[in-house]
């Protein structure tokens, strides 16, 4: 079963959103109900000429937009250049989405605000415009077409722990008020 289909059974939600990016750059969201997860591999299969993301969590309406996204029992960050390997929080799944580029996924035992979400962000030194409920994320076994190489997104592991929400409330910090926020 695809990874992205896995993740999305976990989480809440009536519709769960794929977009792609083509050479030309044209952004298009696909949307999928829990009864087109089915629908997910021959779609991904006839995309395979784009660039491929996937929201990790669900939304109430077929709008990527925050205020139809419906918080996740997952935490995700964009780690760009943070090996996943050296996170003192490790994810319970890491993808490689570029040779030295990673994805990370911690899953949880209940829904996760975006608001932790971005203090993990912070926390281990992500990308930090990589928390928010609008972001999207590659999707493992596909290519990623901003190389020449095409290298595709690898998972590195699917294993790690999973986590209790009220732990990492605890064991994250809380980020310090910044002017204009």
């Amino acid at each position: 079963m695809i990874l992205q289909v896995k993740l999305w059974k976990r989480q809440p939600g009536k519709w769960f959103c794929i977009s792609t990016k083509s050479l030309t750059k044209k952004w298009e969201d696909h949307w999928f109900s829990r009864s087109q997860f089915r629908e997910v591999a021959n779609f991904i299969n006839e995309n395979a000429d784009k660039d491929i993301y996937a929201c990790p969590h669900g939304f109430s309406d077929k709008t990527r937009r925050k205020e139809f996204a419906i918080d996740p029992c997952l935490l995700y960050a964009d780690l760009d250049e943070c090996d996943p390997r050296d996170i003192e929080i490790k994810p319970t799944i890491a993808l490689e989405s570029s040779p030295g580029r990673y994805v990370g996924y911690w899953l949880t035992d209940e829904p996760a605000s975006e608001g932790l979400n971005r203090r993990l962000s912070y926390m281990i030194g992500a990308d930090v415009s990589g928390w928010d409920r609008t972001q999207v994320l590659r999707v493992p076994g596909t290519r990623n077409y901003k190389y020449d190489s095409t290298p595709r997104i690898r998972i590195l592991w699917t294993d790690g722990p999973e986590y209790e929400v009220k732990r990492l409330e605890k064991m994250i910090p809380e980020l310090k008020a910044v002017s204009g926020e």
